[in-house]
């Protein structure tokens, strides 16, 4: 498993902590193809389903550390897709939707306790060329 640490300490300034996360964590090295045949997952997300037919949960993405006193219910936890796409088909840019699901506890000692997020993955294949994705994925933590 792949994971992604982040770290936290320009929280206490009160300023915001952005971390790209590795493409191949989420995509690589699976293709619009390739993605076409994985199995769906129930939508988690907010509102309404995306009609898009294909989604893939990527289980332990990245971890945050919280040190003793910060609790997670006090943290803006968000992951931002920028530019996620497998390629352009007729011209128009292919949607990728990426959400994150509730945080959850996985370790907590006398130093602090490490969370970890879980990501799905929503797209069309139908919509895509074949090929490797490209674009970054981003985790944003902020105070609330």
């Amino acid at each position: 498993m792949v994971l992604a640490l982040v770290p936290l300490l320009a929280l206490a300034a009160g300023a915001p902590v952005r971390v790209e996360l590795p493409r191949q964590l989420v995509l690589e090295p699976l293709s619009a193809v390739e993605l076409a045949g994985s199995s769906a997952v129930p939508w988690e997300g907010h509102g309404a389903p995306p009609l898009w037919p294909v989604s893939r949960r990527v289980p332990g993405a990245f971890r945050l550390f919280l040190p003793p006193g910060v609790a997670v219910d006090s943290l803006r936890v968000e992951v931002q897709a920028e530019g996620l796409q497998p390629g352009r088909k007729e011209g128009q840019a292919i949607p990728v939707q990426v959400n994150l699901l509730p945080l959850r506890l996985v370790q907590e000692t006398p130093e602090g306790a490490v969370w970890e997020g879980d990501l799905l993955v929503f797209l069309d294949p139908a919509r895509a060329e074949a090929g490797e994705f490209q674009g970054s994925l981003t985790v944003t933590v902020t105070p609330r």
